[in-house]
């Protein structure tokens, strides 16, 4: 599939989760008949939405029910005896004969509706209905869950290639702030001259168009934000105009960072769950108390059941915990010294170059 840019791949995205426009459509549908590729790349996405499907559990229909269904059915199509229809003799004028028929008809014959029958019959439909809905409605939350992580990690794909060619173009490791200890990183949005704000990389990626500002925010969140992509590269910005702009979180640099990292270094995330917690006022403290919620809560980007992890080699997991790593596992949200009954500041950096601290 290296044959497909990223704008076609990008439009089979769409086509596939049904989000393209009809003459999108018609272009995906031209790109999958004509080529293998294309073909390829559509089964794959439509395996991975379709993948929650296996491990669905289906329950046999009980027979008690299966049983009333068919009595109660074959009880209504024996309930009204077939009546013959009426012959009416022709007058001189057909017409107003005609007439006086249906008038007749419509004043003698009122409407009768279907009525239930017995309670049993209402229980056994509301059964049916129930057991519909047990089934149907887990089952369209799961579909919806895993077309939101799978539209997640592509965006989180395309942060990964944007900072793959940002490296190329000026020769240097990944777009990092310099923070340095006591300096805050949880000011995003702040305009100054300070790097006060751990966005400010990520920011830098945007402002190039190295990566399109959609691309920053996951859809699996709840809110609704109007984008503006020119109005984030006017000349004088120096990261997102705020938090709502960005729902991700991205490595804290070290004095110790090196130029590389291993294949497993995990570079960004699902937004911190202590994000949430931050003050809107930029001249207030931060002041969260670590607690047991605190240190084991996923991110909120999916409702708290997982979050998907962009590694520095361009891989992208999605893990249901925020330990992350082969062997010895870290947890990417939080400091390895921070225990229960600390606080957190913001402006904590890692002691060392395999602490990976996703902030904020």
């Amino acid at each position: 599939m290296g044959s497909l840019s990223h704008e076609q791949k990008q439009l089979l995205f769409d086509h596939c989760m049904g989000l393209a426009s009809e003459q999108q459509d018609v272009e995906a549908e031209l790109l999958i008949a004509s080529d293998p590729d294309a073909a390829s790349f559509y089964y794959e996405q439509l395996k991975t939405m379709l993948s929650p499907l296996e491990s669905l559990e289906c329950q046999p229909c009980p027979d008690s029910l299966a049983e009333r269904t068919i009595r109660m059915l074959t009880e209504r199509s024996h309930a009204q005896p077939h009546s013959k229809p009426k012959v009416y003799e022709q007058k001189e004028n057909p017409g107003i004969a005609a007439q006086s028929v249906i008038a007749q008809d419509l004043n003698s014959a009122p409407i009768q509706l279907s009525t239930w029958r017995s309670p049993v019959q209402v229980a056994a439909v509301a059964a049916i209905l129930l057991f519909l809905l047990s089934v149907t409605v887990p089952l369209l939350g799961m579909v919806r869950e895993k077309m939101w992580q799978t539209q997640c990690q592509a965006r989180l794909g395309h942060v990964g290639q944007g900072m793959a060619h940002y490296v190329s173009d000026y020769g240097d490791r990944t777009p990092y702030v310099a923070m340095v200890s006591g300096d805050p990183w949880w000011k995003v949005g702040y305009q100054g001259s300070e790097n006060h704000s751990n966005t400010r990389g990520l920011f830098l990626l945007a402002k190039g168009r190295y990566v399109e500002p959609v691309n920053f925010l996951c859809p699996a969140r709840k809110t609704t934000r109007k984008l503006d992509p020119e109005a984030l590269r006017r000349q004088g910005l120096h990261d997102f105009p705020g938090r709502e702009y960005i729902d991700y979180s991205f490595r804290v640099g070290c004095d110790k960072m090196p130029k590389e990292f291993t294949s497993q270094a995990a570079l960004m995330a699902d937004k911190n769950p202590l994000a949430e917690s931050l003050p809107s006022d930029y001249s207030e403290s931060v002041h969260i108390p670590l607690n047991e919620k605190i240190l084991r809560q996923n991110s909120l980007n999916h409702g708290g059941h997982g979050q998907n992890v962009l590694f520095n080699d361009g891989s992208i997991e999605y893990y249901k915990h925020r330990l992350v790593g082969r062997g010895v596992q870290d947890d990417i949200f939080m400091l390895q010294n921070m225990t229960p009954g600390g606080f957190i500041k913001g402006c904590e950096v890692p002691a060392c170059a395999t602490d990976a601290f996703l902030a904020p």
